[in-house]
Parts: structure tokens; sequence; C-alpha cells
């Protein structure tokens, strides 16, 4: 079952939360109010932010109005981006990745290979094609059909 951590959870919302904020002209948002508004750990998210941080997502100012904010267009921020700066790369199942890298692996392992590159393809494309704003303006949704 393919399923979100915490920790990519946690980032989403709150990425989530900074892109309305951006959109509405608010200020920059307090960590401790957001987790206390969701019943979240304050801590576990601090370490989310620091991420995030890191990696050049959000930014933080300090002071009265302080708070963190979005460093980037939310257009410009995929899903496929979050996860991977969160989780990693994106993978169905554990060892995918290992194969593709190592194509002289037992393919006895890898009975389903070929077939489940297929599913983690598509579903890298689609983690790449919705960004951060779909999330905030839902009606903008760039949707493909495949044939």
């Amino acid at each position: 079952m393919f399923h979100l951590s915490r920790k990519v959870d946690y980032g989403l919302l709150l990425l989530i939360e900074l892109a309305q904020s951006q959109q509405a002209g608010n200020e920059p948002i307090s960590l401790k109010e957001f987790a206390k508004s969701r019943f979240m750990s304050f801590f576990f998210l601090q370490r989310v932010a620091y991420e995030l941080r890191k990696k050049g997502l959000i930014e933080a100012t300090r002071g009265k109005s302080g708070g963190y904010f979005l460093s980037r267009n939310p257009k410009e921020i995929s899903l496929k981006e979050i996860f991977e700066l969160l989780e990693g790369s994106v993978a169905i199942m554990q060892g995918l990745e290992v194969k593709e890298k190592l194509p002289c692996l037992n393919e006895k392992l890898f009975t389903a290979h070929h077939g489940l590159s297929l599913l983690n393809n598509d579903l890298k494309q689609s983690l790449s094609r919705i960004t951060l704003q779909d999330f905030i303006s839902p009606n903008t949704r760039h949707v493909t059909t495949r044939h």
C-alpha cells in the first residue's frame, strides 16, 4: 500500500498553509501556532520545517511578526519534489530503484519488475505534474488523459 509518512503529511500540510497564506497576502506563519491549531507535535514539525528550509522550499524570519513562508512560487513546487526532499526517491516497492540502477541483479527476485517499473514511472510523472498550487486552487489543475 502506498501511503504518506507522517513526515510528508506534516510537510505537505505546512506547505499548503504557507501557500494559502502567501496567496492571501498574510504574514509569515508561526510553527508553534500552526502545530497547536492542527494538534501536531511541534517538535516533529520543527524537524520537518528544518529540512524544508535546508532544502530551500521555505524561509523564516525572526521577531514579533516572524515565522515561516514559502521561498518559491507554489506553481514551481511539485509533489514529487516534496516527497523526495522529505523521504528520498519515490518508489512503490522497496528495491525497485536499486534494480533500475543495477540491472544485473537476480531476475527471480524481480519477476514483476517491468510492470512495477511502468507503474512507478507513471507515479513519478503524476507527482511531477501536481504542484502545491493545485492544493490551493483546485480548479486550475492540469488534468491529462492517457490513451
